[in-house]
């Protein structure tokens, strides 16, 4: 039998103790086994996971395969069999990033037929579904759960991991769950600008102006849709692996610094939406049209006046960074922001040809205007779980 779940209160205040150690030996540099002991070992025994238990936790496993020859894996969190396992850990010293190692620990559990795989530096917990990652699939596809202790809702998220909703088959309810909506919502996204031609037929039967009245009205469509889903949305259940979180009062939001003449001022306030603007809200799904220039965006319920893209993307990652400042320090190592040759956003400036300061990182702004676009719906989605919609200065 699974052992009960600890309450949210009381992981909450494990998780806080865990973040102050990590605070701690960041400073002084801890080694592997280090992280083990002080970090990723306790949180699992607060989980219902104890480690000195056989029946529950196997450390240093090993998968008995004909011909295995990788390294144990640093814990084997077992079924009620005592045998076999429901989750591989794999654990890293607190300095690595774990997008170097996730392939390795998914790699191993898809060869031992384990279903989940979880890849943790003791401060960001990753779990993966190694059953449907294979050669030729991206790994960050089968991404379930990623959360770092200090960010918002970090007690709910890991508190999917204890001993029983693993061994329950309570977390595999859960990630289906995340995973079909992320297929919903991908559909919804892949609408664009327009509804597909048998979309606009249909609804426009019971509209004056039939599929061309549709196909005019959608863009206000889609914007209604998006924001009234985020207002809606139970904060027990999110409809994302990573919890979005309230947007903050304007009173709260850090000023933007200027990168140069084509930035705004750092006292940029919301606005209410134009008239004129209100008509053209764009879902940063859709890259811009050459030539055109931004008048608003809309990110965190809030709309803001911006002057260029390089504006834009800036705006975004100073709120996003804002809302959420422990996803945002995850952002600056995710692999979700580097391109081929340098990244977008970092912890430091290397190969960054225009470089911002925002969040306690670098973000390039040196970028094509459907680049920033981008740039900034994916900093809004990592980061804080919303959208990002644009406006442009009527031609």
């Amino acid at each position: 039998m699974a052992t009960a779940s600890i309450p949210h209160s009381q992981l909450s205040a494990v998780l806080a103790e865990l973040g102050v150690r990590v605070a701690n030996y960041r400073i002084r540099g801890i080694n592997e086994q280090a992280t083990k002991n002080a970090l990723i070992g306790p949180l699992l025994n607060h989980l219902g996971w104890d480690i000195h238990n056989l029946d529950k936790v196997t450390p240093e496993w090993r998968p008995s395969l004909p011909g295995f020859r990788g390294n144990p894996v640093d814990y084997a969190l077992l079924a009620d069999d005592g045998v076999m396992p429901v989750a591989l850990v794999e654990a890293k010293a607190l300095s690595e990033r774990l997008d170097v190692h996730a392939s390795q620990a998914a790699s191993y559990a898809q060869q031992a037929g384990v279903e989940w795989a979880i890849v943790t530096n003791g401060e960001e917990w990753r779990v993966y579904r190694a059953g449907g990652w294979g050669r030729g699939t991206a790994l960050p596809s089968w991404l379930v759960l990623r959360c770092a202790l200090g960010e918002p809702g970090a007690a709910a998220m890991l508190g999917r991991l204890t001993c029983a909703e693993l061994r329950d088959g309570v977390f595999g309810r859960w990630a289906q769950t995340q995973e079909e909506l992320r297929t919903l919502k991908a559909a919804f996204d892949s609408l664009a600008a327009e509804p597909e031609a048998g979309l606009a037929e249909l609804l426009g039967r019971d509209l004056r102006g039939g599929a061309a009245r549709v196909r005019e009205l959608w863009p206000q469509v889609r914007v209604s849709m998006s924001l009234d889903g985020a207002a809606h949305s139970p904060t027990s259940e999110p409809p994302l692996p990573i919890e979005a979180v309230a947007a903050p009062s304007p009173a709260a939001l850090p000023r933007v610094a200027p990168a140069d003449e084509t930035l705004a001022s750092a006292g940029t306030k919301p606005v209410e939406p134009t008239a004129t603007s209100d008509r053209l809200w764009v879902s940063a799904v859709n890259r811009p049209k050459p030539g055109s220039k931004p008048h608003q965006i809309k990110v965190l319920d809030q709309v803001l006046p911006v002057r260029s893209w390089a504006e834009l993307l800036q705006v975004v990652a100073q709120r996003a960074a804002a809302s959420n400042p422990a996803r945002f320090a995850l952002a600056l190592g995710a692999p979700e922001f580097a391109a081929r040759k340098s990244r977008r956003l970092s912890e430091n400036t290397e190969g960054m040809r225009k470089a911002v300061a925002v969040g306690g990182g670098y973000l390039e702004v040196n970028l094509s205007a459907g680049d920033c676009v981008e740039v900034a719906r994916q900093i809004a989605g990592f980061v804080a779980g919303c959208e990002v919609w644009y406006s442009v200065v009527p031609e």
